[in-house]
């Protein structure tokens, strides 16, 4: 995983992975939120819901990895998305790809999205690429 985690020794002499992801909770006033439906890798649709976002490239910052996410992700959104907040949080688990304990420090943005913007935002990606396929709004309670 060039650049996308850190693998260490712990303090209990284990193996620890490290991961930084940023991730986008974008909502309206409306209270409905984005959210990735599917992704498409080599030419097949996999349904898997979850908010955009991405790992943090070798010695990028949370706050440029989440420019990036909109521009590459979400770029019919451009200009009408405004950063409200951003907090952090770690979690500490088994890797299911890699098998190793793996400490995630995730950034989390909330973001607001104008209303000038389309009713249905729908992307579509070159269908090789691991970007998102869909994106869709989500009626939630809180973010």
């Amino acid at each position: 995983e060039s650049g996308k985690c850190v693998v260490t020794l712990g303090n209990d002499g284990q193996l620890l992975r490290t991961v930084l992801l940023c991730v986008l909770k974008i909502k309206r006033t409306t209270g409905e939120m984005l959210v990735l439906l599917a992704t498409c890798r080599n030419g097949e649709m996999k349904i898997e819901p979850k908010l955009p976002g991405s790992k943090l490239r070798d010695g990028e910052s949370s706050e440029r990895a989440s420019k990036r996410v909109m521009q590459n992700e979400l770029p019919d959104l451009n200009g009408s998305l405004e950063v409200l907040t951003s907090s952090s949080e770690e979690q500490i688990k088994r890797s299911s790809q890699h098998g190793l304990r793996t400490s995630y420090l995730k950034t989390t943005f909330k973001l607001f999205l104008q209303e000038n913007t389309d009713d249905n935002v729908h992307m579509t990606p070159n269908p090789s690429s691991e970007a998102p396929s869909n994106i869709a709004p989500r009626n939630t309670e809180a973010i």
